[in-house]
């Protein structure tokens, strides 16, 4: 366990907070928790060669760090975070701004396009969702899910519900992958090449 600050530079210590906007501009005292965490002290295999990219867990768990500060009445009243992501153009070992994590809630400034809600399936763990049609949308539509150019060609992939649900589907922040069901492989593979040629 250590006090945790949320907030403040990432790229110096918090070592003292004086209670003047030197550290935060909220004051990081104001908003700093006892954290239970573990460091990784060795990289091996898979992850040798990557640059750090802040994984983590944010799973329904009494030890996520998010519960964790929701335990503490430091993220309000409502048991929420939202994820904005971004693509940078390129990464930097000292550090990539890749979007934003907002405790507690949602905020609005991030977005530019409605916010997009999959309903979960189950009650704590992970965040299991039930997937009911999938489409693939050429790249001129951009990143958003509200496309950029309207125009963007985009191809229903015929797959029955029942199918796209056989195994459980979840939702992992913490995960630079992404799996589907073989089922989908036909319609998938055929869809893509026809988008890319």
């Amino acid at each position: 366990t250590d006090r945790c600050y949320v907030g403040g530079p990432h790229n110096a210590p918090l070592t003292e907070d004086k209670g003047v906007e030197d550290i935060d501009p909220e004051h990081a005292s104001a908003f700093s928790v006892n954290l239970d965490f573990g460091c990784q002290t060795e990289i091996t295999g898979l992850f040798k060669t990557q640059l750090a990219d802040g994984i983590m867990g944010m799973e329904d768990a009494s030890y996520a760090f998010w519960s964790q500060l929701f335990k503490e009445g430091k993220i309000g009243s409502d048991k929420q975070f939202s994820l904005c992501f971004s693509r940078p153009l390129g990464a930097e070992r000292k550090g990539t701004e890749a979007g934003a994590m907002t405790l507690g809630g949602v905020d609005p400034r991030l977005h530019e396009s409605p916010m997009v809600f999959a309903t979960r399936t189950n009650n704590n763990g992970f965040y299991n969702v039930h997937v009911r049609k999938i489409y693939l949308r050429g790249g001129v539509g951009g990143e958003s899910a509200k496309s950029a150019k309207p125009s963007a060609k985009t191809i229903y992939l015929d797959v029955a519900e029942k199918d796209l649900n056989s195994r459980k589907l979840i939702v992992d922040s913490g995960t630079t992958d992404t799996y589907f069901n073989w089922v989908i492989s036909k319609a998938f593979r055929a869809a893509f090449k026809e988008l890319s040629g």
